[in-house]
């Protein structure tokens, strides 16, 4: 399992310590046995009770096990649940459209193709002259008596 999957277990099991009994007994105890069995012991993270959950310093997967949560255990009714549902499918596919144009088989290379054709107008070629073995040996004669 991911050390970012391990650190939301963690951050769960915290903010569930300070969430009101009623929304905590929603949540199945096999869940919870779970969130505590496999968080990331090494992590700490404290809920801070002046701050608002929205403003706690959580993780993105922290947040989307929350909302998880609110679907399955903490809606009240069905618009509540189909709003929720609604708010995933929007995400998901805001999510899905960045990934397309990102990866867009015809924008993939065309970036890369830019900037090397930026590096060749910018590229000259430099000259360079091997010395013969003569001019290297007259060279260090030069350099012995200081004329160099």
């Amino acid at each position: 399992m991911k050390s970012d999957t391990r650190v939301a277990y963690a951050e769960i099991e915290e903010i569930l310590r300070y969430m009101p009994k009623i929304y905590v007994d929603k949540i199945p105890t096999k869940l919870k046995e779970f969130f505590y069995e496999e968080k990331d012991e090494k992590h700490s993270f404290k809920y801070d009770n002046s701050k608002k959950l929205s403003n706690q310093n959580i993780t993105k997967n922290t947040r989307t096990l929350l909302a998880i949560l609110k679907l399955n255990y903490w809606c009240t009714s069905e618009e509540e649940k189909n709003r929720w549902k609604d708010k995933f499918v929007k995400n998901e596919d805001k999510h899905q459209k960045y990934l397309s144009e990102k990866y867009n088989t015809e924008n993939l290379f065309k970036k890369d193709i830019n900037d090397f054709k930026d590096n060749v107008q910018h590229m000259e070629l430099t000259e360079y002259k091997q010395k013969g073995i003569f001019a290297k040996i007259l060279d260090k004669i030069k350099k012995k008596l200081g004329i160099l």
